[in-house]
C-alpha cells in the first residue's frame, strides 16, 4: 500500500463501494451482526483511502507535465528503436534474398558453362591442332566441378578460366581446319603435277614414235634432188630408195637436196 499508492486507492475505492453494496443487503436482511461487520469494512476501507491519499506524491514533488514529458519522449525513444530494428530485420532479410538469388544465378551458369565445356571436349578429339590444348581444358573442368562455396563470387570466378580453355581449343580446332585444307590443297597441286607430267610424257613419248614415222614416209616418197659437179641439177624418179645413179654423166653428185 505504501509503495503503490495508487494502486492501494483503487482498491480501497472498490472495497468502499462493495461495503455499501453489502450494508444495503445486510440492512433487507435485518442482520444486527453482519451490518456492524460490514460498517466495520467500509471503516477500514475509507481508513485505507485515506492513508493511500496521503501516501501518493504530492504535485510539487513531480510536475505532472514533466513526467508526461518523460513518459512520451520515452515511448518515442522506444518506437525509433522499434522502428529500426525492424529495419535492419527487413534490410537483414533483403540482402539475404539476394545473396541467395546471386548464388543460384552463379551456379547455373557455371553449370551452364561446364555442359558446354564437356561437350566440346568430347567433340574436339582428333579434331585439334595442339593435343595440349584438350589437356588444358579438361583440367580446367575438373578445377570447376571443385568449387563448393556459399559464395557468388567463387562461382562466378570459375567460368572465366573455363572459357579461356573452351577459347583455346576452339582455336586450335580452327587451325587443324586450316592446315587440313592447305595439306589437302597441297596434295591435289602435287597431283596435279604428277598428271601433268605423265601427261607430257606420255606426249612427248608420242611425238618420238611419230617422228621416225614421219622421217620414214618423208624418205620413202617424193623425188631426190641434188646437184652435179657441173652445176646441174638432178631429179630421181619418185620413191628412190637413194642417190645411186643421179648425176652420173656430169661428174658425180656435188650436193645432195633431200626430197622434193
Amino acid at each position: 500500500m505504501f509503495e503503490v499508492p495508487q494502486f492501494a486507492l483503487l482498491l480501497s475505492v472498490v472495497a468502499f463501494l462493495l461495503g455499501i453494496s453489502g450494508l444495503v443487503a445486510i440492512q433487507l436482511r435485518k442482520s444486527r451482526r453482519s451490518s456492524t461487520v460490514a460498517v466495520i469494512s467500509i471503516i477500514v476501507s475509507v481508513a485505507m483511502m485515506v492513508v493511500s491519499l496521503e501516501s501518493t506524491p504530492s504535485p510539487t514533488s513531480a510536475s505532472p507535465s514533466t513526467t508526461h514529458s518523460i513518459s512520451a519522449s520515452q515511448r518515442a525513444a522506444k518506437t525509433r528503436q522499434r522502428q529500426a530494428a525492424k529495419r535492419r530485420k527487413l534490410d537483414q532479410e533483403r540482402r539475404e534474398k539476394e545473396n541467395t538469388e546471386k548464388l543460384a544465378t552463379a551456379k547455373g551458369t557455371l553449370a551452364s558453362k561446364l555442359d558446354d565445356a564437356r561437350g566440346l571436349f568430347n567433340a574436339s578429339n582428333g579434331n585439334v591442332a595442339d593435343e595440349s590444348t584438350r589437356d588444358a581444358l579438361s583440367a580446367a573442368i575438373a578445377a570447376a566441378t571443385q568449387v563448393d562455396s556459399t559464395n557468388a563470387t567463387d562461382w562466378t570466378s570459375a567460368v572465366q578460366p573455363l572459357q579461356s580453355a573452351m577459347d583455346t581449343v576452339t582455336a586450335s580446332e580452327t587451325k587443324k581446319q586450316q592446315d587440313d585444307a592447305q595439306a589437302e590443297v597441297a596434295a591435289q597441286a602435287k597431283a596435279d603435277a604428277e598428271a601433268k607430267a605423265n601427261a607430257d610424257a606420255e606426249q612427248q613419248h608420242i611425238q618420238q614414235n611419230i617422228q621416225p614415222q614421219q622421217t620414214q614416209q618423208q624418205n620413202t616418197s617424193g623425188s631426190l634432188a641434188a646437184v652435179c659437179v657441173d652445176g646441174t641439177s638432178s631429179v630421181s624418179s619418185p620413191g628412190a630408195a637413194d642417190y645411186r645413179g643421179m648425176c652420173s654423166h656430169h661428174h658425180g653428185i656435188a650436193q645432195k637436196l633431200g626430197r622434193q
